[in-house]
């Protein structure tokens, strides 16, 4: 999927309460402005938001992953959550 024309997020594994999504930026950020997207993860039961993140890419073309939940874990080839609650 792509998000906002330049941040494609593919879905690389997903089981009920686990979601691995990987992150790729499509194009070099050549403005001033950085530009942002947030993602919610939301159970598909009830649609409500257990943790979400933000992706930045800066006007240096630095991508910066911001989270609000622990159980949220990132590497350098992909972005995870997993809450088995």
């Amino acid at each position: 999927m792509i998000v906002a024309g330049w941040l494609e997020i593919s879905t690389m594994d997903g089981v009920a309460g686990t979601t691995q999504v990987s992150v790729h930026a499509l194009s070099v950020n050549d403005t001033y402005e950085d530009r942002t997207v947030t993602l919610n993860f939301k159970t598909t039961a009830d649609e409500i938001t257990r943790a979400s993140m933000t992706i930045t890419q800066t006007a240096n073309n630095i991508v910066v992953i911001t989270y609000n939940d622990a159980d949220i874990t990132t590497n350098n080839t992909s972005v995870g959550y997993g809450n088995n609650s």
